[in-house]
């Protein structure tokens, strides 16, 4: 559970950063592409979703892990690509680090791995 509240703190950051317009288009690519073998979400479930209402839609669909590999790939199709690299990096920085904190994020869960967050990559 730990892992997910890690996960959950890096995908808030990286949509948080993005304008509203940017962040309108992530939500209509993630409405109309299938990812990981999942289909893609409903339409009706990011319609009048804010960020955080997203985040949370993205990690129940997908779970997790591949909710950050889904991020990044939107990302890079709508041509996000400082953002793509920043959340990959973020995540390398979680898995590689020594310590249990999120570079940017300020999350010091106690007794996860940063290698736990490595399983996804991408």
């Amino acid at each position: 559970m730990e892992n997910q509240s890690r996960i959950s703190d890096l995908l808030q950051s990286a949509l948080d950063n993005l304008l509203e317009e940017d962040f309108k288009r992530f939500k209509d690519k993630l409405s109309h592409c299938a990812f990981k073998g999942k289909g893609n979400i409903p339409p009706g479930w990011l319609e009048n979703a804010n960020k955080i209402d997203t985040k949370n839609r993205l990690m129940k669909f997908y779970g997790a892990e591949a909710a950050v590999d889904v991020t990044i790939d939107i990302f890079t199709q709508i041509y996000l690509r400082d953002a793509a690299a920043k959340l990959r990096e973020e995540r390398e920085k979680a898995c590689n680090s020594p310590s249990e904190e999120i570079p940017s994020v300020g999350v010091s869960p106690v007794g996860v791995e940063p290698t736990e967050l490595c399983r996804g990559s991408v």
